[in-house]
């Protein structure tokens, strides 16, 4: 019986492995086709030249020029570019709009959508520090957030400090373990979980779990997947 068990749970694994291996040749999921609004164009009017320069950013050189389709297609492309960066005006910046920006708009201006996280994050450790200490260097709302073109499915789990880089696409019920990385483009399949401290530089197969340095795929999910009632 245990036998058919798991020969059952291989079949569908392998299932699930050729779904997604189609998946996969047929191209990424499509992007959503929305642009900037109409207020965003009024930034990306100048921010959407490339030889506006840089600034300087905690010592580090970063670009001023916002690409429109990277934007527009975002988590927070039907938002205007002031919901994040409060008291900025579509027009060349004075000094005053300037200060403390960067806390700005990776900090404060989270809690005006995101009442609820925005309170258990000033309540943590390291809330406690950034809104209490000045220069303390602690890390803010947007440094421990996904990347852009993000797209995250329902009931995922990720653990503190699981990182993803852009344009990653995390499916349902995924479970990412602490301090685990995902590169960029890559996909993470229903129901997989990954280690961790993992490194993952290439897609994960639904119904898998992922462990090491780099990621490679270690046995089927069987656990999480009974958890979540798929029947064996």
């Amino acid at each position: 019986m245990i036998r058919a068990a798991r020969r059952t749970a291989a079949i569908a694994a392998l299932a699930a492995l050729a779904a997604f291996g189609l998946l996969a040749l047929s191209g990424p999921a499509a992007a959503q086709t929305l642009g900037p609004n109409a207020e965003a164009e009024k930034c990306l009017s100048c921010h959407g030249d490339q030889s506006l320069g840089t600034i300087d950013v905690s010592g580090v050189q970063k670009t001023l020029f916002v690409d429109a389709t990277v934007y527009g297609t975002s988590l927070h492309g039907l938002l205007d570019c002031t919901s994040c960066h409060l008291g900025f005006k579509p027009r060349r910046h004075v000094a005053a709009e300037s200060a403390n920006w960067l806390e700005t708009a990776k900090l404060t201006a989270c809690g005006n959508c995101h009442a609820d996280q925005f309170a258990m994050y000033s309540g943590s450790f390291h809330g406690h520090l950034a809104l209490g200490q000045a220069g303390s260097n602690a890390p803010l709302c947007a440094d421990c957030h996904v990347a852009h073109n993000a797209l995250i499915g329902n009931h995922v789990i990720m653990s503190n400090v699981a990182t993803l880089a852009g344009h990653v696409k995390v499916e349902d019920y995924a479970v990412i373990g602490g301090l685990a990385a995902v590169h960029q483009f890559c996909r993470i399949g229903t129901m997989s979980i990954i280690g961790g401290c993992s490194k993952v530089v290439q897609d994960v197969p639904p119904f898998m779990l992922v462990d090491g340095n780099p990621g490679q795929t270690r046995t089927v999910n069987k656990v999480w997947m009974k958890r979540n009632g798929v029947s064996e």
